[in-house]
């Protein structure tokens, strides 16, 4: 009983010791910058031709252009966590410990996310990832863990929205055997029953393994349905998108905002038609905001953003307002600034945070893809 109390007493003095000597040191690291963590699995991402990092950065080049924040430039310290939660938890306790940083913008798996939250939390340093949609992260009561992408439970709601809206009656899904694919079908599936959609077939393939689909082509081909709901990964959606219009299956494919990267219609070729992605930014949409963006970000990279690009842009462009809000870089005051603010206009459109760190008021983007090219199709 003794040593339980002496360890309680020493957490306790540990968590007392992280509020008292970390939190009023933040943003201690000069009078000329303000340094903010990224962490993502930034290598593997260059090499899927994501553009997540390249939005980030030019959000920073353009404050810093201005001046930057409270009269400090912005500096970005990168962290490469290579999809890893040992690696991510190790990244969350270094930048925990550096003083100079005022807040990460990260991770980019939900798995890592969630796995590094807690650290960040009761470290006192705010959080604010802009591709993590595992609706616990936000469900811990934590006060600095933010994210400014819909979570799969609002995905989930407005994918089946659009499915009612197209008039299907019969659907299956196909979804990637993982914590994900299985919330994100669960969502879903009970939003779309909801709206009198029947699902004829639910099945899931494993995320490292599997690269035939034709055996479960075989047997839908002798079912009736509608559409597909694809909760997938990449490279793997890719080829089942192939063998699905390979085998004969004419019928649109929705699909989740996982599979919503650059290389997806070169890898799907010809078969790339009637594939509808949920997202949360088109670079050709009619938002003046993103029309300036994506102007900006073609002259900077020679290509058009996609929405991890507007996703990165989005997070800094809220943090440096909130500090801007606040006047300071302390933990409390900026995550009482994002809570409070009113409705934000970004390049991923109208957004303001909520006492749990979700945003709201964001639309979900549907694009669509036929021959090899997404068009904006609409907002939801």
């Amino acid at each position: 009983m003794r040593r339980l109390h002496i360890f309680l007493l020493m957490i306790l003095w540990l968590t007392s010791a992280c509020d008292w000597f970390g939190k009023p040191h933040r943003g201690s690291g000069g009078d000329d910058e303000i340094v903010i963590g990224m962490a993502g699995p930034w290598s593997d991402l260059k090499f899927q031709g994501v553009l997540l990092k390249e939005g980030i950065m030019m959000a920073v080049e353009e404050i810093n252009a201005k001046g930057g924040v409270l009269e400090k430039k912005i500096r970005m310290l990168e962290k490469d966590d290579e999809h890893s939660v040992n690696r991510g938890r190790l990244i969350a306790k270094d930048l925990a410990e550096n003083n100079q940083i005022v807040a990460v913008i990260g991770h980019v798996d939900s798995y890592v996310s969630m796995a590094t939250s807690a650290i960040y939390e009761f470290s006192g340093l705010l959080m604010l990832s802009p591709t993590s949609t595992d609706p616990q992260l936000t469900r811990q009561g934590f006060k600095y863990v933010f994210r400014n992408i819909p979570d799969d439970q609002e995905f989930g709601l407005k994918l089946a929205e659009y499915c009612k809206e197209q008039g299907f009656k019969r659907m299956v899904i196909y979804y990637v055997k993982n914590d994900y694919g299985r919330k994100m079908a669960n969502s879903f599936e009970r939003r779309v029953e909801e709206r009198d959609v029947f699902i004829v077939d639910r099945l899931s393939y494993h995320e490292v393994t599997e690269r035939n689909f034709r055996r479960v082509l075989t047997q839908w081909k002798e079912r009736d349905f509608d559409a597909i709901m694809l909760i997938g990964s990449m490279p793997q959606s890719s080829t089942f998108i192939r063998q699905v219009r390979e085998s004969g299956i004419t019928v649109p494919i929705i699909a989740s905002n996982s599979i919503d990267v650059p290389e997806l219609p070169r890898l799907t070729g010809d078969a790339g038609n009637d594939i509808v992605i949920a997202t949360t930014f088109h670079h050709k949409n009619t938002r003046a905001e993103s029309n300036v963006f994506t102007r900006a970000f073609f002259q900077t990279y020679k290509q058009p953003p996609d929405a991890w690009a507007a996703q990165g842009y989005d997070a800094v462009k809220l943090l440096a307002g909130a500090i801007e809000q606040a006047q300071t870089t302390d933990p409390d005051k900026l995550a009482e600034a994002l809570k409070n603010s009113e409705v934000w206009k970004g390049v991923t459109g109208p957004q303001k945070f909520d006492q749990n760190g979700d945003v709201t008021e964001k639309p979900v983007v549907f694009k669509i893809m036929n021959k090899g090219q997404f068009e904006f199709s609409r907002e939801m």
